[in-house]
């Protein structure tokens, strides 16, 4: 087992000299930590670089990382075209690590130049990367490359993927060393380049703490208006070199700091040989995830808990759950209700926030609610389209909402309609749009029926027939 040393490391360009002209030299202290982190890395010699970079091409739901055998980049963008490097990607260890995070069902893609292209992007080493690894490279550049970059996910979620990625690099046969690129707070000045802020010291005071004092816990306590004050692109790279320790005791040191151009440059060094074993704190969220999951199921209503069965039961086995079992911990007054009464249902699958299957029936096909429940749970965690199969692992994160639809009403206008009270039916022909009411992000009639319109895939404007209906929700 091989220890781990991770660095984070700020990334203006202005540190170049042929980009700074002599203005580098007002962050002296960072071009000494630079050339620190460089002498170590030489020392350690890696076979393998891990370049944790905001700049890359990101996405909002999943970390991506570059996949062709060699990438390029230059400072062009800076008015300095002929600074810039080629490296050699890692592509067994690329996979590897996607792999793991695909066995913990964190979302991640490899890059390559057909899959960049068809996002409008390239394959290439971005200043977040290449000005790091332009120091590195004056004293030692017979490395490979893993380039990666966070997504628009949370920072917990990226602490996970820091989790993810350790067992891969402790056991692969390399030896390989992490750089965690970002530079704190842009806000510290009203001469930097956002809007003064004073919360942006705060951050990166925090910052220095959460490395010093080994705490990671401060910086994911942080809230989302917290994070968007502090206009910093570190925060998510720092998490996941954080979460490489976990489970471990490790050194950690801020070796300089400073922010003459209103932006917060860091230099932090983390090193770790595995051998002092710490409470995990994925091990504590997932001791509290089960707990909070207990206590939820505890408050659902009864058409909560059909549907919440049926979803594991069908996921754990591939089967339909008997009728008996689904309502096995369901008051009396539901089961007399779901068993003698018909209507159409629609379940709806939420994780972390985000919709992860929806289907439903707009009027009855079953014999009662109950199988009508049991037969859209089955399909929206399985059947749904715009998503994979539910898997077993995700079963304690699910928000489950039950939808029960009342009969549907002809109407003449859209003034007819409201976004909280009626779901929506829009038809022309054999083609049919639905869209519940009260949900997230629609808050207007005229977003309401474009939606079910472009769900149907009516494109005429006036050749329709509107339907509203009301439902009766269950959360």
């Amino acid at each position: 087992m091989q220890s781990i040393e991770i660095f984070f490391l700020p990334h203006p360009p202005i540190a170049i000299p042929e980009v700074g002209q002599g203005r580098e030299r007002a962050i002296s202290k960072t071009l000494d930590g630079y050339r620190w982190v460089a002498q170590k890395i030489k020392k350690i010699k890696p076979e393998t670089i891990v370049i944790i970079t905001p700049h890359g091409h990101s996405f909002s739901n999943g970390i991506s990382m570059l996949g062709t055998p060699y990438v390029q980049g230059d400072l062009k963008s800076f008015g300095i075209a002929d600074v810039g490097m080629s490296k050699k990607i890692n592509l067994p260890l690329t996979h590897l690590i996607q792999m793991a995070w695909e066995e913990t069902d964190l979302v991640s893609v490899v890059l390559d130049k057909d899959m960049a292209k068809s996002y409008g992007t390239q394959v290439e080493i971005d200043h977040g990367a290449l000005v790091p690894l332009y120091f590195v490279d004056e004293v030692y550049d017979t490395y490979q490359l893993v380039h990666v970059t966070p997504s628009g996910l949370s920072a917990r979620d990226h602490y996970q993927y820091g989790v993810a990625m350790k067992d891969v690099i402790m056991r692969f046969n390399e030896s390989v060393v992490i750089l965690c690129s970002g530079d704190l707070s842009h806000a510290l000045t009203d001469d930097g380049p956002y809007t003064f802020n004073p919360y942006g010291k705060v951050f990166d005071a925090l910052v220095v703490k959460a490395i010093t004092e080994k705490s990671p816990e401060i910086l994911l306590a942080l809230t989302p208006k917290e994070i968007s004050d502090a206009a910093q692109c570190g925060l998510n790279a720092y998490l996941m070199g954080f979460g490489i320790m976990d489970g471990y005791d490790y050194h950690s040191e801020v070796i300089s700091y400073e922010g003459p151009f209103g932006v917060g440059y860091l230099v932090g060094y983390l090193a770790n040989d595995f051998t002092t074993l710490v409470k995990s704190k994925q091990v504590v969220w997932n001791e509290e995830a089960i707990k909070d999951y207990e206590e939820k199921k505890k408050t659902e209503d009864g058409f909560v808990k059909i549907a919440r069965s049926t979803i594991e039961y069908y996921v754990r086995t591939g089967k339909k759950i008997s009728r008996e079992v689904a309502t096995a911990h369901v008051d009396l007054d539901t089961i007399q209700e779901v068993m003698h009464q018909k209507a159409g249902v629609f379940v709806s699958i939420h994780k972390k926030g985000n919709l992860r299957g929806c289907i439903g029936t707009i009027e009855a096909v079953c014999k009662d609610l109950l199988d009508e429940i049991i037969h859209n749970a089955i399909s929206a965690c399985s059947s749904d389209p715009r998503f994979n199969p539910i898997e077993e692992g995700e079963l304690a994160t699910l928000e489950i909402k039950v939808d029960r639809l009342y009969p549907p009403e002809r109407i003449d206008s859209m003034d007819d309609l409201d976004v909280k009270k009626y779901g929506v039916i829009v038809e022309e022909g054999y083609k049919r749009g639905l869209l519940l009411p009260n949900l997230e992000g629609v808050e207007t009639i005229d977003q309401q029926v474009e939606i079910a319109k472009k769900k149907a895939g009516i494109i005429k404007e006036n050749s329709y027939t509107l339907y509203r209906f009301e439902v009766e929700r269950h959360e």
